[in-house]
């Protein structure tokens, strides 16, 4: 549940804006979102409306299920990548929360594929016209770093991001934590908190480096 102890994800985030920056969050961003629960708390966290909430899910059973239980949510039945396009998606019957575009270092048994439409995220900036992304949280099993990519010239509008990352390859061919760092940072990014779990998975919370306060 939102509440359990070991939500590090949603307690960074509510402690890293309130406490740590200078954002009066108005809207918030999750791609990779498995069920809406998650940018529905946030949303209540920061006295915001399902209407402020833009989520992006590629698993069509998991966005059917989102569109539901939250009907303002502004969803996206698509993953996001570097690459705009059809692509495969593997999803886990026994935690679709781990689904993904990437193929496992050791793959599970029951899973199945599907197509998905994949979109990079300046193209849907663009097309919505967004002028800031004032939180956004990213948990998308492997591909975090094509994700950010696909920001493109409008990764300067993200002013929090809220990260889970691997420190181990789970994925094959992913980016992991060290790199991942390095590129946020070589973009103007600071790392505010930091959780490492299991030593496998990280989540941490990063302020664009003009919205920090001391």
């Amino acid at each position: 549940s939102n509440t359990n102890m070991l939500r590090y994800d949603l307690k960074f985030i509510a402690l890293g804006i309130r406490e740590h920056s200078n954002i009066i969050p108005k809207n918030i961003f999750e791609i990779g979102s498995r069920d809406g629960h998650d940018a529905f708390h946030l949303a209540k966290t920061f006295g915001l409306t399902e209407n402020d909430c833009y989520v992006f899910e590629p698993n069509p059973e998991a966005a059917d299920f989102i569109m539901k239980t939250y009907p303002g949510f502004h969803l996206f039945n698509n993953a996001v990548s570097d690459v705009a396009g059809n692509l495969e998606f593997t999803i886990e019957a026994e935690n679709i929360g781990a689904s993904s575009l990437r193929e496992r270092t050791e793959p599970k048994k029951d899973t199945k594929t599907v197509q998905v439409e994949c979109v990079r995220m300046d193209e849907v900036i663009e097309s919505l016209d967004i002028k800031t992304i004032d939180v956004a949280k990213i948990d998308v099993e492997g591909v975090t770093l094509q994700v950010l990519q696909s920001f493109g010239k409008h990764l300067d509008k993200l002013q929090s991001i809220q990260l889970e990352m691997e420190h181990k390859e789970c994925w094959k061919g992913q980016s992991l934590y060290p790199e991942i760092k390095t590129w946020l940072e070589a973009n103007g990014y600071v790392e505010i908190l930091f959780c490492l779990m299991r030593g496998i998975q990280s989540d941490s919370f990063w302020l664009k480096k003009d919205r920090m306060i001391i």
